[in-house]
This record gives structure tokens, sequence and C-alpha cells, in this order.
């Protein structure tokens, strides 16, 4: 009878012991452990500069593009020069015709001037690109250097391999491209780099969702395809772009409706220029979805200011 009282009373104990355990207060952690915590979801200070220096090549290489686009010799010095020749032909009529000859050769002279100024100006154009491209081996080269130090960050935070392999197929590439002083196409590729680099930011907690930088690599895109008239692989990188905006717009607050139904009617209208085939309306068109995206960004911002100050 007393060995079976002494083994209620344990298994009595027991219970009371399991419940004291369950019942006693969790403790909070400290405010030093919340801040560790945070910075472990944050995007990582070795993301933070490889995204700046994608930017910084990327910007390099639009300067220079926008520069082989323009005329070489500005289109006021042309007609100045045209003016000079009519002023010299009409003069000639009212002069002798024994100084015809004479006036001829002198009339001749502006547009020798205008080609040798042409000519002087295009290589001076390639020399600078050569120094612009040179300088840009450096800053690629430092891109190497930098994704090395992000790469196994991206792995602990479990990076897709396809999306890993795709950056440094990307980078590869532009090395590649950049001796070439080839400016389509190493801003191309640069413009590729940017995908997946919000592909990694979607890995961490961030204050703006990495898909908008997915909606500027592709307009980006969109745009310098359609400027060579390469438009069925703008069209399909359309679809990247809409594909992608019909899976992020239900995380974005609702305080940005308004810039959302913007979207909407940019989207239809960027993909009928596409089907059109006209460069310059996809240009105007993907000129504006920046501006969107941009303030898309800033609307995103206020409204979790507001919300924080609740």
């Amino acid at each position: 009878m007393k060995k079976h009282k002494k083994h209620i009373f344990i298994f009595i104990l027991s219970i009371s012991l399991v419940f004291l355990c369950a019942c006693s207060p969790q403790k909070k952690p400290t405010p030093q452990q919340e801040a560790s915590q945070q910075d472990e979801d944050k995007p990582p200070k070795e993301l933070e500069k490889l995204k700046e220096s994608i930017e910084k090549i990327q910007k390099q290489l639009e300067s220079i593009h926008e520069e082989k686009n323009k005329p070489l010799i500005a289109e006021e010095e042309k007609e100045d020069q045209s003016q000079q020749q009519n002023d010299g032909g009409s003069s000639q009529s009212k002069q002798d015709q024994s100084q015809s000859k004479d006036q001829q050769a002198q009339n001749s002279n502006p547009q020798e001037e205008q080609k040798k100024k042409e000519e002087e100006a295009k290589i001076k154009a390639e020399q600078e690109n050569i120094k612009k491209f040179e300088s840009l081996k450096k800053d690629v080269n430092e891109l190497h250097s930098l994704w090395n130090s992000y790469e196994p960050k991206a792995v602990t935070a479990y990076a897709q391999s396809q999306t890993i392999s795709g950056f440094e197929t990307a980078l590869n590439n532009l090395t590649k491209i950049i001796p070439q002083n080839n400016d389509f196409n190493a801003l191309l590729s640069s413009i590729e780099l940017s995908k997946y680099l919000s592909d990694f930011y979607s890995l961490y907690k961030t204050d703006i969702p990495p898909e908008l930088d997915k909606y500027r690599f592709a307009v980006k895109k969109v745009n310098l395809l359609s400027e060579k008239e390469r438009f069925d692989e703008a069209a399909t990188t359309y679809k990247y772009l809409e594909d992608t905006w019909n899976a992020s717009k239900p995380r974005l607050p609702k305080e940005v409706n308004t810039i959302m139904h913007k979207f909407e009617f940019a989207l239809k209208d960027l993909k009928n220029a596409i089907n059109a085939k006209s460069k310059t309306i996809v240009n105007a068109k993907c000129e504006m979805f920046i501006t969107l995206t941009d303030e898309l960004e800033k609307a995103i911002k206020e409204a979790k200011q507001k919300e924080e100050q609740k």
C-alpha cells in the first residue's frame, strides 16, 4: 500500500513539473537579438556593393551609346556651312566670267572643310571611346571580385542554382564584349546582369519590392532591342515584364492603386507598339514606363512610412 502511494506521489510530482515548465513565461529576445535578426534579413553589404558597381558600369555604357548615336557635327553647324555655299553661289553670278574658276574653287572649300571636320570628329570620338572602354575593363574586373565576395552569401541564402549560373554567364559575356568596344552588346549584357541582381534581392527583406528593378530591366532591354528592330526578342522580353507584373501586383499596397491602373494601360500600349514594330513609339512608351516605375517606388515608400507611423 505504501509503495502504491509512493508511485502516485511520484506521478503527481512529475505532472506538476511538466505543467510548471509549460506555464513558465518565455524570455523575450533582447533588443540586441532583435537587431541582429533584422540585420540577417537585410541584403548584405556585399550585394549592395555589387549593385552599385553594376549600376555604375551600366550608366557609363548608356552614356557611350548615346554619344555614339549623336551626329558627329551639329545640325546647326551644317546649316551654317550650307548657307555659306549658297551665298557663295549667288555672289558668283555677279562677278566677271574671268573670276568664275577661282570662285568655284572657293565654293568647294566649305564641302571639303565639312568633310575634314567630320573625319576629325570621328577620329576624336573613336579615341575617346577607346579610353572609356579601357576604364570599363578595370570596373568589370572589379565586378568579378565583388561577385566572388557575395557568391558564398547567395548560396547560404538558398539562391537558385540557375540564378547563380545565369549571373555568372552574363558577367562572363560582358567581360568578353568590353574589349571589342561594342557599346550596344556591352550595354545589353550589363542590363542582363540587373535581372539576376533583383532575384538575389528577393532572398532578403527590402523596403522596396525587388520586382521594380525587374520592370526596369525588362523595359530597358525592350527599348534597346527595338532600336535594332529586333522586335521578336523584344516581344519575348515584354512577356517576361507582363508575367512579372501579374505575379507581383497583388503584393503591392492598396495606396498605389492609381499608379497600378496606369501600369495596366501602359503595358497594353507597349505591347501594341512592339506588334506595330515602331521603334519610335516603343522608345516613347519605355521612357514613360521608367517614369511610372519611379513614381511607384516613391508611392510605396510613402505608404510604408505612413504604416510605420500608426
